[in-house]
């Protein structure tokens, strides 16, 4: 909630949106050479030589393996910048939820996301917001 709600947290957000549109374009760059090559040799498949569609259909494999390392390296890319992102935003957050808890003597501060029931009138993340917005600006 505070991550999602803090200016930091949009900004990052926005960051690793980005991030993950700069890398699904290029997938969908190498997908489209992939489909290329794989309408090329459907289209050509009966005036190819056995040597030339051989040729096609190695050329293809060897995109399409490509084209899946590339994928599955870009979606681990992704994850780890949402982890780093995530990671440096969260340890901003504990300083504030440390000195709010010293401050109101608070023992324990429950994340409200993964809380199955809590009372909202004790929710403080409006309050943690706006703190971890406010010590952003400064």
């Amino acid at each position: 909630v505070v991550i999602n709600g803090s200016e930091p947290g949009k900004q990052a957000n926005a960051q690793l949106a980005a991030f993950a549109s700069a890398k699904q374009t290029e997938a969908t760059e190498k997908g489209k050479n992939v489909e290329t090559l794989k309408n090329e040799l459907s289209s050509q498949a009966d005036t190819l030589s056995p040597d030339e569609k051989k040729a096609k259909e190695d050329a293809f494999n060897a995109a399409f393996r490509e084209y899946r390392m590339l994928v599955a390296q870009s979606n681990l890319e992704v994850q780890k910048k949402a982890a780093e992102l995530r990671a440096g935003v969260m340890q901003d957050i504990k300083a504030v939820l440390a000195k709010i808890a010293q401050e109101d003597n608070y023992s324990l501060i429950a994340d409200a996301a993964t809380t199955p029931y809590y009372d909202k009138n004790i929710d403080i993340s409006p309050k943690v917001i706006q703190r971890y917005n406010e010590s952003k600006k400064q």
